[in-house]
Parts: C-alpha cells; sequence; structure tokens
C-alpha cells in the first residue's frame, strides 16, 4: 500500500465523518494563515524599520538647507553648556 499523509489518511477513512475533516482542513488552513501573516508582518516590521532610517536622514538634509549646517550633537551641545557655565563662574568670580 502507498504511504498517505495524515490529512489524506483521514479523508479516505471511512470510519470519519464530514464534519471532522472540514474540522481537520479548518485547522490546516488556520494554520497556513497564522504562518504567512506572521512572514508579512516580519516582512512590513522590516520595510518600517528601514523607512524611518531613510526619514530621519531626509530631516537631517531638510534641516541642513535651512539652517546651513550639520545637526549638533548631544556631545556638542553639552561642551557648549559646560564652556557656558565656566565662562558664567568667571564672571561672577571677576564681579566679586
Amino acid at each position: 500500500m502507498v504511504a498517505m499523509t495524515c490529512t489524506s489518511a483521514i479523508l479516505y477513512n471511512p470510519s470519519t465523518t464530514p464534519k471532522q475533516i472540514k474540522l481537520e482542513m479548518d485547522d490546516n488552513n488556520k494554520d497556513a494563515l497564522i504562518a504567512s501573516l506572521q512572514r508579512r508582518i516580519k516582512k512590513l516590521d522590516g520595510e518600517n524599520k528601514e523607512l524611518r532610517e531613510q526619514l530621519k536622514v531626509a530631516y537631517a538634509e531638510v534641516y541642513k538647507k535651512i539652517c546651513g549646517k550639520t545637526v549638533p550633537s548631544f556631545l556638542q551641545l553639552k561642551s557648549q553648556i559646560v564652556e557656558e557655565q565656566e565662562r558664567v563662574r568667571i564672571l561672577i568670580k571677576d564681579s566679586l
């Protein structure tokens, strides 16, 4: 006898009811649909991440065109703040 898959064995088994066959087919369809949707979600998440990165680059380009310079980094801003604080300390010390 030829080996049958689990699904085909159910389909050709005379003791199974049509309702059991339909339930088995529905479960297989659900599993396939879930797997397909999970692959689609993963693909869309990747595309979304890539588009967000492209948007960041585009915003930086717009900022450069408007301001004529690059966006300052946190470290640059921090060093400017520290320099300004030191300048204020010196002014206060000199005024006393």
